[in-house]
């Protein structure tokens, strides 16, 4: 019982680690854009993660490789003011 239980509910086992890494990156996102929301070093601590251009584990671009994001289509979002969609 539990096991068909447990395999229904995980049949994907990646989606709980794909969920953490887009709402990292929805909350970074949030602390950049809602200057009003976000405190000044939520900001800047933001706009580092965004555009210092790491490629370490948990970095803007190793998390978009990881959900198969283009990291330069966000980027340019960002720079030109566009709204941006929830990951």
């Amino acid at each position: 019982m539990i096991d068909a239980i447990y395999h229904n509910h995980y049949a994907d086992p990646i989606r709980p680690y794909r969920n953490l890494l887009a709402e990292i990156l929805n909350r970074s996102l949030r602390d950049l854009l809602n200057p009003t929301k976000a405190g000044q070093k939520e900001r800047r601590d933001a706009e580092y993660f965004f555009f210092c251009g790491e490629t370490n584990a948990f970095s803007f671009i190793w998390i978009c490789q990881q959900l198969e994001i283009k990291p330069d289509v966000i980027l340019q979002r960002i720079k030109s003011g566009e709204r941006m969609p929830d990951f």
